[in-house]
């Protein structure tokens, strides 16, 4: 059996709305300003977090100028950019995503989000509908890869959304074959992107067992179809405490009283009244019935106030590690963890998490004849 390194990383909260110690209260408590995201960076870094997250959406600063400015404050850390094709060519922004693997001395991945919310990307002036954006994507990850692959050679693309004719970009990556990509989504149109050519599958935290048969399902899909591997990438928050006890009662305060934190059309959005991404409606799912915790750790309640990741990891230690293991087991590698505020709950991963979580998943994604 082959092990495969665990990454635990961390999210760098540089939405309009900043960062917070109570959920819902529509004021900004944290401003997000550069210091503070370099501290959180740091922070990160000082604490065992080996990436971070830099999202996007129009209520988010931008990833890459903010991954630029903390590469050069930070020393090991990687910073995990979203990037949503169709804002810029695809050229463009492999010249961008080079530039920073040169700034950062290849810390670079890239999380590709084709976009959950049609109402958010008309907001940048791009009216392409759900699948329609998938099918751009494939077209923009290919041409991606063929720069990537052959830094010095030349690109020729034509397909139904692209044309490239005689491809060549100053800088190269620093990374042979460019950087790993992380690509999260439920529909059908994104598994199909997803299976062709992520490195990552990246999966909003819900019960184990759900995960696990998804990502059975799209790594055949990556296997049977196009050769090749997939690992899996669970995103959700944390809660660490001494004492069980305590960190259930402080998880449900953190939304006590709360009516909304950011905008849900920033993220998922509604067309014709229902809510539009597929990874968002298995959230809503898990709050329906009104439970809120599932299993010993995985508490829903982050999902009524805020659209998106909706799923925390609350408890002691022993107990949320233990939780942790069971997503290893399901066939996680990646963990891109958050929390509030995000300085004090990346120094409790630090401190009290951190020590009772392996370093190596005893997952064998590479089997004999692939």
């Amino acid at each position: 059996m082959t092990g495969q390194p665990i990454e635990y990383g961390w999210y760098l909260p540089s939405n309009k709305r900043g960062d917070a110690t109570r959920l819902g209260t529509g004021a900004v408590e944290i401003p997000p300003t550069i210091d503070y995201l370099v501290h959180i960076a740091k922070t990160a870094e000082a604490n065992g977090l080996a990436s971070i997250l830099i999202p996007c959406n129009t209520s988010c600063a931008d990833g890459w100028l903010l991954a630029s400015a903390l590469a050069r404050e930070t020393e090991r850390i990687r910073f995990l950019v979203a990037v949503r094709p169709g804002l810029t060519s695809p050229g463009f922004a492999v010249q961008q995503a080079n530039t920073l693997d040169q700034i950062s001395n290849g810390r670079l991945s890239v999380n590709i989000v084709p976009g959950g919310s049609t109402v958010d990307q008309k907001r940048y002036g791009d009216h392409l509908g759900h699948d329609e954006r998938y099918e751009r994507a494939d077209e923009f990850i290919e041409i991606a890869r063929a720069f990537w692959r052959e830094p010095e050679g030349r690109v020729e693309f034509k397909g139904r959304f692209y044309e490239v004719e005689d491809g060549f970009l100053y800088p190269g990556p620093v990374q042979p074959g460019g950087p790993p990509l992380y690509f999260g989504g439920s529909s059908p149109a994104a598994k199909e992107v997803i299976a062709r050519h992520a490195d990552v599958f990246l999966k909003w935290g819900e019960p184990p067992g759900q995960i696990r048969e998804e990502f059975e399902e799209v790594r055949n899909m990556a296997r049977e179809k196009h050769g090749r591997e997939l690992r899996l990438g669970v995103r959700f928050h944390i809660l660490v405490r001494e004492s069980d006890e305590q960190a259930k009662k402080e998880a449900e305060e953190l939304i006590a009283g709360s009516a909304s934190y950011g905008e849900a059309s920033s993220v998922t959005g509604k067309v014709d009244g229902e809510v539009e991404s597929v990874s968002q409606r298995r959230m809503d799912a898990m709050t329906a019935g009104g439970k809120l915790w599932w299993g010993k750790a995985l508490f829903s309640g982050i999902n009524l106030v805020r659209q998106g990741a909706g799923t925390m990891l609350a408890g002691s230690p022993e107990v949320v590690a233990e939780a942790m293991g069971e997503y290893i087991e399901a066939g996680a590698t990646t963990f891109i963890l958050s929390g509030w505020p995000h300085d004090r709950e990346a120094g409790n991963f630090g401190k009290l998490l951190r020590p009772l979580l392996p370093d190596i998943a005893p997952v064998d994604f590479y089997p004999a004849g692939k």
